[in-house]
């Protein structure tokens, strides 16, 4: 718009330039009558110059006034800075375990994750609201999973505090959403039907603490992309009884770091504390829950084209014995086409001290993505519980809003 002022002003003066020429006229050459035609022209041409420059200084006056009120940021609604999503899993889950009688052949939906975030200047609230199937969470009840506050007084710093996911190792760290597996290795969770219980058997988040350190250019990504390197390094102290207030005066605490490369990434996790159980009869036993883990993972197509890699090994001491247990993952992911194939092989030992007790798996399993938002996957897990059966065979539609 300026630049059409400047170009309209430039005019005037030309046309003032061009008319201030045609009144260099020798009058004295002239007769009365053309003096007077002369002196008639000269002042309607005046009259029009002068109301030509006052309508042009109004419509500066009117330029000036929009451009101001078109460069103050628009006001925001209050709920501009909201955000809902989450998932939905529904799935046929048929099982063949020789080793307890709570084996079941059915449908269920798995899992049902809601999370309202509300963004501001220096972090977040995040509450997620959760539901599952009848063999996850004690009781299966739907609740608060996540309800937690972010202030981050520098991009890299972060200070959250609530009820909190944990960010120890790869598996339990991450949502259900972007794992290839159906259920996180049973090291890190477990399988309650099969009466064996992972580090984190009744979920993923603690009340509590978090500090956290983040130098990654993208620090807040909830899913690793490639070619954004730095290193997390956090540090927590909470309750260590899962979702549910303390029943001891003692406090978990622990430290997990990842240095993620342009190609994946690789850390570190360690956990110290105690869990307060009830028995049988009623009465509480307080023991130690304690973990160190290592683990890594390399993004698909980056180290070799079409396939990506992730592994993890966790050993401590947790419901009263010492256990540990690892996996190892390899997945190919097809060229213009949304499929990927995987398979993961694990182990799990839930009492060293104990004989013929120990886990082993063999998942096999392709995932289709019908669209961004729905994926359908197949998945036949090969598994023993020391010398029975323990197969597994899964269909699961996932969407994802």
């Amino acid at each position: 718009m300026r630049a059409l002022m400047t170009f309209v002003v430039a005019v005037v003066f030309a046309c003032s330039a061009f008319a201030a020429g045609t009144t260099d006229i020798d009058e004295s050459k002239l007769s009365p009558e053309a003096k007077a035609l002369k002196a008639k022209y000269d002042e309607a041409l005046q009259k029009l110059q002068d109301e030509f420059a006052t309508e042009l200084a109004a419509l500066q006056s009117r330029v000036e006034k929009v451009e101001k009120t078109s460069a103050a940021p628009a006001k925001k609604n209050w709920y501009d800075n909201i955000r809902i999503n989450g998932y939905m899993q529904t799935r046929y889950w048929a099982r063949d375990y020789k080793s307890t009688s709570a084996e079941l052949d059915d449908f269920g939906v798995r899992r049902y994750y809601m999370n309202l975030i509300a963004s501001y200047e220096k972090g977040q609230l995040v509450a997620t609201y959760a539901g599952a199937g009848a063999d996850f969470r004690e009781g299966a009840n739907a609740d608060w999973e996540n309800l937690f506050v972010d202030y981050r007084p520098k991009p890299e710093f972060n200070i959250r505090m609530g009820l909190v996911p944990t960010l120890f190792g790869l598996d339990t760290a991450e949502s259900s959403a972007v794992r290839l597996p159906m259920e996180r290795s049973l090291v890190s969770e477990g399988n309650l039907t099969l009466g064996l219980a992972g580090l984190y058997a009744y979920g993923p988040s603690d009340l509590g603490v978090w500090l956290m350190y983040d130098t990654r250019p993208k620090p807040h990504l909830t899913v690793p992309i490639p070619n954004n390197p730095g290193l997390r390094v956090d540090f927590t102290v909470h309750n260590g009884q899962f979702e549910k207030t303390d029943k001891n005066d003692n406090k978990n605490v622990g430290i997990d770091a990842e240095y993620f490369t342009n190609w994946g990434q690789f850390g570190a996790s360690w956990l110290d504390g105690k869990y307060t159980r009830t028995l049988t009869g009623g009465s509480n036993v307080t023991e130690p829950r304690k973990a160190f883990g290592l683990n890594f993972r390399a993004y698909p197509n980056m180290l070799i084209d079409g396939w990506g890699f992730q592994g993890e090994w966790i050993d401590g001491e947790w419901l009263g014995t010492d256990r540990d247990g690892w996996y190892g993952q390899a997945s190919y992911h097809f060229k213009g086409h949304p499929g990927v194939a995987y398979t993961r092989y694990e182990r799990f030992d839930p009492n060293d001290a104990a004989a013929n007790d120990d886990y082993k798996g063999l998942h096999l399993g392709y995932k289709y993505s019908l669209t961004p938002q729905d994926d359908v996957t197949l998945e036949y897990c090969d598994g023993e519980v020391g010398d029975k059966t323990a197969d597994e065979l899964i269909v699961q539609y996932q969407r994802s809003y």
